[in-house]
């Protein structure tokens, strides 16, 4: 009898679940994020591990403004983060209007700043090996958003456990950040006109990639009383950008 294994597939899909794993990059060097919780419009999502620079929350080793105010914090803001084939998703910023932010002891410990329980930890984060990081290879103490003393923010140490740091001190910065699913734009009456046009120009099939355009009109959308022929010659340049070269000269 053969033995039945679990393994990791790599895999195109179409809704993103808690669990999944994609990549991203960060000033160009590439990372792992995993989706811990859904919500109704989107998903929130952490780097697997941390990033490959250990990073103070404040030089001045105070707590004054807390993580909105921090070096920190704006350390993060200063990074180029990209994701790769986020054609279903987009990035939103938090409430605080970050892209990359740092999660909560709430988030993570269903604790508050004054290390009480209340709740709200994200199931995903219940399994301890789920809150134990690497930098360079070895398990990592990374930085939370929450002030727990005078000069001290939390993080969770290389256990997996929950603790308290000097704000000085240099540590991991595991990122969190939020996806949220596009709607499916539908189409209407002015681009089913458009669609007739272009199957009427015989240049447009032989130029474009008759297929692809229209692939691509199926998700667009017009507003009433615009210039059909304009609006045709200004999508088909968009269309344009995204085509192959060699799959554009070909054509029917």
């Amino acid at each position: 009898m053969r033995m039945l294994v679990f393994r990791e597939v790599a895999e195109p899909v179409d809704e993103l679940k808690c669990g999944d794993r994609f990549s991203v990059t960060v000033n160009s060097t590439e990372y792992r994020a995993v989706v811990i919780d859904e919500m109704p419009d989107g998903v929130l999502c952490l780097f697997d591990d941390c990033l490959k620079d250990a990073v103070q929350m404040n030089s001045s080793n105070n707590t004054i403004g807390g993580y909105e105010e921090s070096d920190l914090r704006k350390y993060l803001k200063s990074l180029d983060f990209n994701i790769d084939y986020t054609t279903d998703y987009s990035l939103v910023p938090n409430e605080n209007g970050d892209i990359l932010f740092l999660l909560t002891m709430e988030q993570v410990f269903g604790l508050n700043e004054n290390w009480y329980e209340i709740g709200g930890r994200i199931e995903w984060m219940k399994d301890i090996r789920h809150s134990i990081a690497s930098r360079d290879d070895k398990p990592e103490w990374w930085w939370l958003r929450d002030v727990v003393s005078g000069i001290y923010f939390a993080g969770v140490n290389c256990y997996g456990g929950v603790g308290g740091s000097r704000a000085s001190n240099s540590y991991g910065v595991r990122p969190a950040f939020m996806l949220k699913k596009r709607e499916p734009k539908k189409i209407n009456e002015d681009a089913e006109k458009i669609i007739q046009m272009i199957r009427q120009k015989e240049f447009v099939k032989k130029r474009f990639g008759y297929d692809e355009i229209l692939e691509e009109l199926k998700n667009c959308s017009f507003n009433d009383g615009v210039d059909m022929m304009q609006e045709m010659q200004n999508l088909i340049f968009d269309i344009w950008d995204y085509l192959d070269p060699n799959v554009c000269e070909g054509g029917e």
